[in-house]
């Protein structure tokens, strides 16, 4: 792993202020946003439950979104116990079980490893069909909070790999370098149960004594977007590549036509097909969504673009977008509330309709930074609420017919 001291010598650039987003993972929920205070909980649930079971279809809809990585490291051969949603053949969603929390033994392995395997021609397996995420053709099945991996502090930043098995996170649990560093979780198969997390500072060698929030991986899993306050006061968007999964992503490097901005970059998220990258961006005091694109994968994004259709007077961020670029997922804060909304357009080309709430996950508490993950045809969605006990955690809910 490269030292603590050889990294900062990488990551030197001068950036500028923060202009009053405060510190913190959690774009627009977290405390840490309003008042530059890292905040925790009194206390957290240690078993996951069902909380809710919504089953609402959306309607007409919107959209947007690099550090050091060193390879091998501790991987897991952890597991939880069973926690499973079904579906019926009606499309109507079954509940879902508690869990239970096993813990196996930690095993060296390299990142490659830890990633999962890809095809002979580079790109991960997986994805092969899309979800129908189209108007009236989804709802929001049984919610499960994945309490093998909140803690009494703070987890948000949820982003699943594209084999579907590996999800990373940002938590300020007791024993993280900075405000908050990264995490991951992984899982035997798409929908099953994640075992218990482990820090990415011995795999990859990305978090400092910095804020380290969410970190996007390309889906052939050799390009990562990294959102840092390292050595400033301001979140930028790293970017690291690689030739190979048992590489390094080092150096991470701020892309040119990113830099340089006054205020926050952060919530990046990479197009299916790795040409965009869709991102909050603070504004005069509000965040946007943003969207750069480049002609090439191994060009850094342009010079991006708002949102005009999906963003507002208030703040808009935590952008997430099915593979198709034709649903977007993303959270909006109004009068002190902070809610997910969704938006759909016909062509990935298209203006965004108008956005709507997705009211079977929002609750009179705080629900953000949702993220949208198709493996093989199945369609789950991730996202931070402080539904459960007043403390950012992160939930599940699977995606299916109406």
């Amino acid at each position: 792993m490269m030292p603590a001291q050889a990294r900062r010598l990488v990551l030197v650039p001068v950036l500028a202020g923060l202009g009053g987003l405060g510190s913190g993972a959690c774009v627009l929920g977290n405390p840490n946003y309003n008042d530059g205070e890292a905040t925790s909980s009194a206390s957290a649930s240690t078993s996951a439950s069902t909380v809710s079971a919504g089953a609402t279809g959306q309607g007409s809809a919107s959209s947007t979104s690099a550090g050091t990585s060193t390879s091998g490291g501790v991987g897991e051969s952890d597991s939880e116990g069973s926690a499973s949603a079904t579906t019926s053949d009606s499309g109507a969603s079954a509940s879902a079980s508690g869990t239970t929390t096993t813990t196996g033994a930690s095993a060296s392995t390299t990142a490659a490893a830890t990633e999962g395997s890809t095809s002979d021609s580079g790109t991960t397996t997986g994805n092969v069909d899309a979800c129908d995420l189209s108007p009236g053709a989804w709802s929001i099945g049984p919610i499960e909070a994945l309490n093998v991996l909140n803690s009494a502090y703070g987890e948000s930043d949820p982003a699943l790999l594209s084999d579907g098995l590996t999800l990373f996170f940002a938590s300020n649990r007791p024993g993280v370098q900075g405000l908050y560093d990264s995490f991951r979780a992984t899982r035997p198969a798409f929908g099953e149960p994640f075992g218990a997390p482990v820090d990415n500072e011995a795999t990859y060698g990305w978090n400092s004594n910095f804020d380290e929030s969410k970190v996007e991986l390309r889906g052939d899993k050799l390009e990562v977007i990294l959102s840092s306050d390292f050595m400033s006061p301001t979140h930028e968007l790293w970017r690291g590549t690689r030739d190979a999964l048992e590489e390094s992503f080092f150096p991470l490097e701020v892309m040119p036509a990113l830099s340089g901005h006054p205020d926050a970059d952060l919530d990046p998220h990479i197009s299916d097909d790795g040409y965009r990258l869709y991102f909050a961006r603070r504004n005069a005091g509000q965040l946007d969504i943003m969207v750069s694109s480049r002609g090439s994968l191994d060009e850094p994004f342009g010079a991006p673009d708002g949102i005009s259709e999906l963003n507002t007077a208030v703040s808009e961020a935590s952008p997430s977008l099915s593979d198709d670029e034709r649903r977007i997922f993303f959270a909006r804060l109004v009068g002190g509330q902070i809610d997910i909304y969704t938006a759909w357009r016909d062509e990935k080309n298209m203006a965004f309709g108008a956005p709507e709430p997705v009211d079977a996950l929002n609750t009179l508490g705080a629900d953000a930074e949702p993220y949208i993950a198709e493996v093989d045809g199945e369609c789950e969605l991730f996202f931070v609420s402080d539904r459960q006990d007043g403390s950012w955690d992160i939930f599940r809910a699977p995606i299916v017919s109406p």
